[in-house]
């Protein structure tokens, strides 16, 4: 109860557990992007190609490789691994374990 008393002394408040309600008339639909994505279903479905739930094995190895991941820019990305005999891998990995206290054997 004390720290209840110091909040209020402060003047802040505790969060509650809150939630919002879209309505359908909150955001209208476009009549034009409605009947293009009808039209494209549509279109699917005249082909016996709907691509849900799954797609097609041959549409997968269509798309296999074809995004980018980790994206180019992010930390993660690489264009081609490092040669670990480098004079830049090796100093990467100095500051590496140096910065791990709990690693130093590494």
């Amino acid at each position: 109860m004390s720290m209840i008393n110091i909040m209020d002394d402060a003047g802040a408040q505790f969060a509650f557990p809150s939630s919002l309600e879209y309505r359908a008339t909150d955001l209208p639909v476009d009549d034009e992007k409605r009947i293009a994505a009808e039209k494209r279903v549509s279109d699917w479905r005249g082909a016996e190609n709907l691509p849900f739930p799954d797609f097609s094995q041959i549409d997968k190895f269509a798309l296999n490789n074809t995004l980018a991941y980790p994206p180019e820019g992010s930390a993660h990305y690489r264009e081609t691994e490092p040669d670990p005999d480098s004079a830049e891998a090796k100093a990467t990995l100095e500051k590496v374990r140096w910065s791990l206290p709990w690693k130093k054997g590494v």
